[in-house]
């Protein structure tokens, strides 16, 4: 199964949040990613994250990409990470 979520970081990403949600998507199997204008990631690397939530502007949409067996256990324990600091934009995929 493959979920595609958008979101805005209106507020950035904090390393908090960056590592909280990196420690959190490594307890899944599922490929967990976000992609932005054409660039995309792994997300379950800190320092991926870190460069590539440095690279995009506040206002630009980014997606999160989930594929795999357990895709919706992990949308539910990372799209809580998310809520934190950011807007909720588009729904599901599947």
């Amino acid at each position: 199964m493959t979920i595609l979520r958008s979101y805005k970081f209106p507020n950035g990403f904090s390393l908090r949040q960056i590592l909280k949600f990196a420690s959190a998507a490594n307890q899944f199997q599922s490929q967990v990613s976000f992609a932005s204008d054409g660039y995309l990631f792994n997300s379950k690397g800190v320092l991926g994250m870190v460069l590539f939530f440095s690279q995009f502007p506040r206002t630009e949409e980014i997606q999160l990409i989930i594929e795999g067996t357990d895709a919706n256990e992990a949308t539910t324990i990372l799209e809580s990470i998310l809520y934190a600091g950011s807007t909720f934009s588009v729904g599901t995929k599947s």
